[in-house]
Order: C-alpha cells, then sequence, then structure tokens
C-alpha cells in the first residue's frame, strides 16, 4: 500500500481506501472480513456513510477491533434523514450517538450533499459551526464537505472553512466543466481531496455497451460512456491516482471485490492503461426530460413524466386527443408547488418547475 497526505490535515492516508455503501444489508461475516482484509492490506481511511442503527448493529462490532487502525470519515446528519438540509438538532443527537459507536472521536467529519449554493450559503453555515464545537472539545479532529457539483465545491474549499472535501472522481471526470479549478483550489489552499465514485457506481461494470451517468455518479454533469475496450477496477483506479487526490474510497460489498481494488497495485502499466477509453466519453445536453421518471415520488403526485411528454408533444398545438389526455391525469400541472426535489433527483437537470409553469400556460390556460 503507498500512502498520501490528506493535505493540511497531516494524516497519512492509504491511497486506496474504504467506502463502506454497500455494506448494507450484508452479513455481519461479511463486515468483519472486509474490514479484516482491508487493514491487512493498510488501508487506513474510510467514508461512513450510514448513521442508521441498523446498519450500525452488525458495523459496529465488526469495526471495534480495528479502529485504531483507521482514519475514520463520519457523516453529519439525521437518522431517518430524507432529500433537503437534515435537521440540526436530530443531527446533533445522531452524531453524539455515531461518536459512541467510534470510541468518541471522529478523524473527519463531513457535511453530505452539498450540491446548491443556496445549501452552503444558509444551512451549512449553522452546521460548520456546531462541527467547530465538537473541534474544539476534541471529538472531531477535521472537518470536510461532500458534494457533486465543481462550482459549489469549489467555494467550499476557497472559504477555508473545510480541510477535506469528498467528491466524484473518476475516468468520466476529465469530461466535466470545473474539475480543474476545483482540482486547483484544493492545491492552492491545501485542502485533501477525496475521491469517491471511481468506478462511477458500479455503471462502468454494467454489460450494456453504452452506459448513462447521472450527474451524481459523473460529478455534476449527466454523460454518456460508450465502452471501448475492457474497463476494471485496475484502469479506473489508475485515473483516479494520476489526479491531485488523497485517496479513493471505492465501496465494496465483498472481501472479493476489495482484492479487486486492491489488484491495481499488481496490474501491469499497459493494463491500466485508460486513453481508449475516455476518449469515448460525451456530454448529455441538459434539460431535456427523457421521461424516466427518476424524479418521481411527487410530493403532490404530479406524474411528472407524462406531464412533460404532453407538453413536448403540444410543442405544434394542441389537438382535442392531447387535451383530452392532459385532462385525464389525476393530478394537474397546476398543483405544483416548486419544492425542488424532483430537479435535485433528475438525472437530466431537467427545470421541472419552470416546465410546469408552461404546461399550465399550454392545457389549462387556454
Amino acid at each position: 500500500m503507498q500512502y498520501r497526505r490528506l493535505g493540511r490535515t497531516s494524516l497519512r492516508v492509504s491511497e486506496i481506501g474504504l467506502g463502506t455503501e454497500y455494506l448494507l444489508n450484508q452479513p455481519a461475516e461479511v463486515m468483519r472480513d472486509v474490514l479484516a482484509a482491508a487493514t491487512a492490506a493498510g488501508c487506513n481511511y474510510m467514508d461512513i456513510l450510514y448513521v442508521t442503527r441498523a446498519f450500525w448493529r452488525d458495523f459496529g462490532p465488526a469495526l471495534r477491533p480495528f479502529r485504531d487502525k483507521w482514519h475514520v470519515q463520519a457523516h453529519f446528519e439525521a437518522e431517518g434523514g430524507t432529500w433537503g438540509p437534515p435537521d440540526l438538532k436530530a443531527s446533533v443527537e445522531t452524531f453524539d450517538w455515531l461518536l459512541s459507536e467510534l470510541g468518541g472521536y471522529a478523524d473527519v467529519a463531513i457535511l453530505s450533499m452539498m450540491d446548491w449554493d443556496k445549501l452552503w450559503d444558509g444551512w451549512a453555515q449553522e452546521a460548520l459551526a456546531l462541527l467547530q464545537s465538537y473541534q474544539a472539545r476534541g471529538q472531531v479532529g477535521h472537518i470536510g464537505v461532500a458534494g457533486h457539483h465543481a462550482h459549489v465545491m469549489r467555494r467550499v474549499v476557497e472559504s477555508g472553512k473545510v480541510d477535506v472535501v469528498m467528491y466524484p472522481i473518476n475516468l468520466a471526470s476529465h469530461a466535466v466543466e470545473g474539475n480543474p479549478a476545483l482540482y486547483e483550489a484544493c492545491r492552492a489552499h491545501d485542502v485533501g481531496l477525496v475521491a469517491m465514485k471511481p468506478y462511477a457506481g458500479g455503471m462502468f461494470f454494467v454489460a450494456d455497451s453504452s452506459v448513462f451517468l447521472h450527474w451524481v455518479q459523473a460529478g455534476g454533469q449527466a454523460l454518456q460512456v460508450d465502452k471501448v475496450g475492457k474497463i476494471t477496477p485496475p484502469r479506473c483506479l489508475s485515473y483516479v491516482l494520476e489526479q491531485p487526490v488523497a485517496t479513493i474510497v471505492p465501496g465494496v460489498k465483498s472481501v472479493a471485490e476489495l482484492n479487486e481494488a486492491l489488484a491495481y497495485y499488481d496490474t501491469p502499466p499497459a493494463e491500466r492503461s485508460y486513453d481508449e477509453i475516455i476518449a469515448h466519453i460525451h456530454h448529455f445536453t441538459p434539460g431535456q426530460c427523457v421521461y424516466c421518471n427518476h424524479c418521481l415520488p411527487c410530493v403532490v403526485d404530479i406524474n411528472i413524466g407524462e406531464t412533460l411528454r404532453l407538453l413536448d408533444e403540444a410543442h405544434l398545438g394542441v389537438t382535442p386527443e392531447l387535451q383530452a389526455r392532459y385532462d385525464a391525469l389525476a393530478v394537474k400541472a397546476s398543483a405544483c408547488t416548486a419544492c425542488g426535489d424532483c430537479e435535485m433527483r433528475c438525472p437530466y437537470e431537467v427545470g421541472v418547475a419552470d416546465r410546469m409553469a408552461e404546461a399550465v400556460a399550454v392545457y389549462e390556460q387556454q
């Protein structure tokens, strides 16, 4: 295992760390085996996403024998949270409990899903003040932020308020606008860069010859990957480790998957090459609905995909047949509250609220 400096934290962290997201719902013995194997391999940086007691019922005992071997990155959020800013009071209660599971200390406390300027300007500032109080009491070593949009994360880095950022970096990253500026900001401010989603949430390994990457998987932009050549974990990790990152936290759900990542060190350079792969990654044009319904559920039960399909079909005018189909919808576009939940989930960056207003004008205000 090779080690790198995590920015100004002074921590020396393994190039290949551990993401725990895919250990959810795995048997306790699998959790123990993965942690034992990762520890034996020299991995020492771990991102722990889940703050639910159900997860920790098995994960806590599995981690305990190895806790002193790991730098743990723990998320500050409320158990059972939903889309939107977590409740701060509930987050404090959950984090206090999480610290007790970690032996009273988290090496890095991290704010999750910092994907919108208004979230950083508002809720995050209160949350940072709370984390600074944990830091003053010696319960948190360093403060970090995780997000998926380069321009927001660059603002976070340039604020001087965090020591660590976690951000998606993978074979698609060269196609994401803003990444070079984010990397340079991390270097200039000596902020440790933790790479998440090195496999784009596993999408690089699906059998399809062409795959779509959600903006969460790609880093703020929807992308298409036309797969040329065999994409392997060593190729994925080779690209990421050639970027200015301190560590990667690939998610694994078994010792076999962990070993596939660790095989990077034994893979010949020619078999790590990724040039042919990244040449076939393309931008999607944002804003065009493809009626996939990833945006659902709607808080007022609008069938968003069908409503936007009817709006698109009316570009040459509303026919009686189109009007009848719209009238048959159980909930009309005028019920939209512009809450933004659907837009946060939309892979294609569709301005749903604006398009709902268009649908009202087309179908309800004739």
